[in-house]
This record gives structure tokens, sequence and C-alpha cells, in this order.
């Protein structure tokens, strides 16, 4: 069965990584440069337990399923909100729907749109499978035209997990998929394509350079890092003479998760960070070995989820998206999926997940 704890917590195989990812965070904090940033930021540490929430309160398909449908309607009305300003704006203008970036938007859409598709592959209702269809149209169109080429690598690798997941052959259609995303695309979204392809893009020099300067930080802080929220006052003094980047443009991060984790949080916390998601990739091949084909409703979630955290991590070798409020709760969210008690024990233990 799925056993409690006798404190009534799940035995879940992440609460171990979590632990300690939140204390390797408070070392790095009270060995920080500036501490009382460190600690001040600390708050962030706490997302991963809407995880557990979303698991506990979620515990049964049929309301997990809902939860996926008001996402997938809240990213229809993003889509067409963003589409809108295109409209507005014009083709350069890179959209951001209601939310304050870009890149926040695109991270927000990349999620929906994947777990849209796993919807449509995967599920056997027509209501289900025409809605996900429509989210995944809606949200792809404003997703190209963020601009975001994270987002795009992410998406397609989350994409290519979902059709393996679901018919192996079927991975032959992605190719001809973004070929034909890039023909009808407006000009300034295929050159923005074309230039992943270029080593001398300003933009991919740019981040090459902060690569080098954050892998310079991190040796001389190994274990514990600067402190979170502290990589930003202290990148400076790392920056590369011939660095491209212009000094009017804000810094925020070295746009690659593992190596902000690193520099904030050091060894330990990378090591952590990592534990967390290898513990969650082992739960989701385990529950879905466990998960007989038949049930196409739990194999439609437990692709969404899978799909969406690939490209979660895919497009956070580009971008700190670990670091936006936004997309990693809704990562969160969405890891939760994994840990749903099967079909046949819905209705036994409740938030219960399946034991390391």
């Amino acid at each position: 069965g799925h056993a409690r704890s006798a404190a009534g917590w799940p035995r879940c195989p992440l609460w171990r990584p979590l632990l300690a990812f939140a204390l390797a965070s408070l070392v790095a904090s009270l060995c920080a440069v500036d501490r009382g940033r460190a600690l001040a930021s600390l708050g962030e540490t706490l997302l991963p337990c809407v995880l557990f929430l979303t698991a506990e309160r979620s515990s049964e398909r049929a309301r997990a399923a809902r939860l996926l449908d008001w996402m997938q309607c809240a990213a229809v009305l993003g889509s067409l909100l963003g589409l809108a300003q295109a409209l507005q704006q014009g083709q350069d203008y890179r959209i951001h729907g209601t939310l304050g970036h870009y890149m926040t938007y695109s991270g927000v859409l990349l999620s929906a749109s994947l777990v849209a598709l796993a919807r449509f592959l995967f599920s056997r209702e027509r209501r289900i499978r025409a809605g996900a269809l429509a989210t995944v149209a809606l949200t792809g169109a404003a997703l190209l035209l963020t601009q975001t080429r994270s987002a795009w690598l992410g998406w397609l690798a989350g994409a290519a997990l979902a059709l393996v997941l679901w018919k192996r052959v079927a991975l032959l259609a992605l190719p001809a998929l973004a070929l034909a995303c890039f023909l009808l695309a407006p000009r300034p979204v295929q050159v923005r394509i074309t230039s992943i392809f270029d080593r001398q893009n300003v933009t991919a020099v740019e981040r090459t350079y902060m690569w080098r300067a954050a892998c310079a930080l991190w040796l001389d802080h190994f274990w514990v890092g600067v402190g979170p929220d502290n990589l930003r006052a202290i990148y400076p003094a790392y920056k590369l003479p011939d660095d491209p980047w212009l000094p009017e443009r804000k810094f925020t991060h070295v746009h690659d998760n593992p190596l902000q984790i690193a520099g904030e949080r050091g060894l330990l916390g990378l090591a952590a960070w990592l534990w967390i998601y290898c513990a969650y990739a082992w739960a989701a091949v385990r529950a879905w070995r466990a998960t007989p084909a038949s049930a196409s409703s739990s194999r439609a979630l437990l692709a969404a989820s899978a799909a969406a955290l690939l490209g979660f991590h895919v497009s956070g070798v580009f971008e700190y998206n670990f670091g936006n409020s936004e997309v990693v709760t809704l990562t969160w969210i969405l890891a939760a999926l994994v840990f749903l008690p099967p079909e046949s024990t819905t209705h036994g233990a409740r938030g219960s997940c399946p034991g390391p």
C-alpha cells in the first residue's frame, strides 16, 4: 500500500533531497558575503511545499485532471492576450501576456503547452483531446512570438519525450512540425530561430562568457557558494575583460540553472538540487512502469508531468528559470502528478507518495 509516516506525512522520495537543499541553502546563507540579503531570500526554498500540497489536495485523479483543465483555460486566455499584443505592437514585439516579462511568459507557456500535448496524445475522451489540441495550437503560436529560444528548445525536448512515450515512431513527425512552424512564422521569428545555430550571435557569446566567469566564481567559493541572491553583487569582480556584455545592461543571473545554484550555494547546494530531480526521475520511471497502457488517464498525467519537467530543465540550461517564482511553482505542481496513487487505490489513502 501507500503507507504514511507516524507523523502523518506521505513517504515520498523527494523529502530527503528537498530537506538537504533547504539545509544547504541555510548554510550558504549563514556563510554568505551579504548574510542579510541571503537570509531574506530563503523564502524561495519553501516553494517545493506546493508540490506536496498539490499531491495532498489532488490525490484523486479526477481532481488532478480538473486542475489541468483550469490550467489549460488560463493558458488559452493568456495566449490570446499575447497574440493580441502581437497584432497591436507588430512582428518585432516580444509578447508577454499578463506577466511582466516575456521570459516568464514563455516559461509558463512552455509547461502548459507540453501538458496539453501529453493530454492530447494519451487521453481517450474527445472533450479533453479537443481542448488539448486547441491549447497546443494557441500556446505554440504565442510561444513562438515570445522569441525565447531557450523555451523553444525546452518545448522540443519535452515534446520529443511525450511522443516517444506515446509511440516511438511518432517522433519522426517532430522535425516536420518544427519545419512547418519555421515556414509559417513571421520574419523576425525566423531570424531568431536561425540565430540558434550562429555561434557568433552576441547573446550566445555573452552566455559563454557568463558561464566561464561563473565557473571561476564557484571555484573560489566551492563548498557553500557566495550565498542566495548574492551572485549579482559579486559577479562584476569575475567578469572577463573582453566580455561583450554592455555596461548599460542590467545583470541579473548567469543564464544557467546549475551554474547559478553552484555559485550561490556551492557544491553542497548543487548536489542536493540534482538529487531532487534524480529522485523525481526515478519515481516517474517507477510510476510509468507500474501503470498499464490501458490506464490512459493515468498515463496522460504522468506524461504531462515528465514532459513539462524535461522542458523546464532543457530551457534552464540557457536561462535561470529556477529563480522565476511563477515558472518554478508551476513546475512543482506538475511534478506532484507523479506521486498520485494508482487508479486502483485512488479512493484509499489520500495524498500518498510511492516509497523510496
